[in-house]
């Protein structure tokens, strides 16, 4: 299974205030985050964190980091400077992507208005918004606060199968704001 999440902020404590968060302590919010990460994240899937990961001041990844299953394929983000990831986490830079089942997926930690293929039916994947900006087209906020997927707030990554499904009937991004025939 290929599953994706974004802005866990593990190590943040200010992040249960500015997200609203319902966590009374950090320790409380690193212990659930990682539960709810391994209760749908097999040791062998394949897991893309897209950025806002943790904070960590030691030179040494979070605590919570070690204790994560899946293979985690980590992308950059706004907090990324300094961070230090477990070796077994392979970084992919600041963009990716990645096909599955005749579907486009790009992979990025910034919202976009348009990426590549998104008039041909691509998904963008993202996060840093925490579940404040609107879905445009068949863009997905696939961080720990978006409220897009599910209807209470589960704090758990999104299996590929759940963002084809959400995003199937979305509409598609035009590729030019003018007509073919201008």
């Amino acid at each position: 299974m290929i599953w994706f999440t974004s802005d866990t902020h593990f190590g943040h404590r200010n992040v249960i205030k500015y997200s609203n968060r319902p966590f009374h302590s950090l320790e409380e919010m690193d212990a659930e985050l990682v539960a709810n990460w391994n209760a749908m994240v097999k040791p062998d899937d394949v897991i893309y964190h897209l950025g806002g990961c943790s904070f960590c001041k030691r030179g040494v990844p979070h605590p919570s980091l070690e204790q994560l299953n899946g293979g985690v394929r980590y992308l950059r983000g706004n907090h990324s400077k300094g961070l230090v990831v477990p070796l077994h986490w392979f970084c992919l830079g600041d963009y990716h992507e990645l096909e599955y089942r005749c579907t486009k997926f790009v992979l990025n930690h910034y919202s976009q208005r348009v990426w590549n293929k998104g008039h041909y039916g691509s998904i963008h994947l993202h996060g840093h918004s925490h579940g404040e900006l609107p879905p445009i087209g068949r863009s997905v906020d696939v961080g720990v606060d978006s409220p897009f997927l599910t209807v209470s707030k589960e704090y758990r990554p999104f299996s590929i199968d759940e963002i084809l499904k959400w995003t199937h009937d979305r509409p598609l991004i035009p590729h030019h704001s003018r007509s073919v025939e201008e």
